[in-house]
């Protein structure tokens, strides 16, 4: 692509991009449509088939009961402080801990992480060499 011009080679990437792209997006609806068609036709073939994909390995199984642990332990936290809440409510009384305070240390700390420019981050400044030349 040399001998043609940037223009027109850039608009030949654009449409190679939105080609592949599209291609990608029409394979993906027909394999929700024959799913979905699957599924109302013969839904034991279809779980019967999703369970032979799962992965069977022993450290996934434990992967599995550790996140649907950890999801109740979750939910049972939610509904003690869900519980709790209405009760200083019922009592009038206001909590003094901010209901997201988690999230504030952790945007603080992020912030000041951020702010500190004497720490490499992942940009394309910090590839380059301190002399400014790189060794081929």
């Amino acid at each position: 692509m040399s001998h043609v011009s940037i223009s027109r080679s850039y608009a030949v990437l654009v449409g190679l991009e939105a080609y592949v792209k599209t291609r990608r997006r029409g394979k993906k609806i027909v394999e929700k449509l024959i799913h979905h068609r699957d599924k109302i036709l013969s839904p034991e073939e279809v779980a019967r088939r999703e369970e032979e994909e799962r992965d069977k390995s022993q450290s996934a199984e434990r992967e599995r009961r550790f996140l649907e642990m950890q999801a109740k332990a979750d939910e049972e936290e939610r509904e003690s402080n869900r519980a709790n809440i209405k009760l200083l409510e019922k009592l009038r009384v206001k909590s003094t801990v901010p209901q997201h305070e988690g999230e504030t240390k952790s945007v603080a700390a992020e912030g000041a992480v951020k702010a500190d420019p004497g720490i490499p981050g992942p940009g394309p400044e910090n590839a380059i060499a301190p002399e400014g030349a790189r060794d081929v």
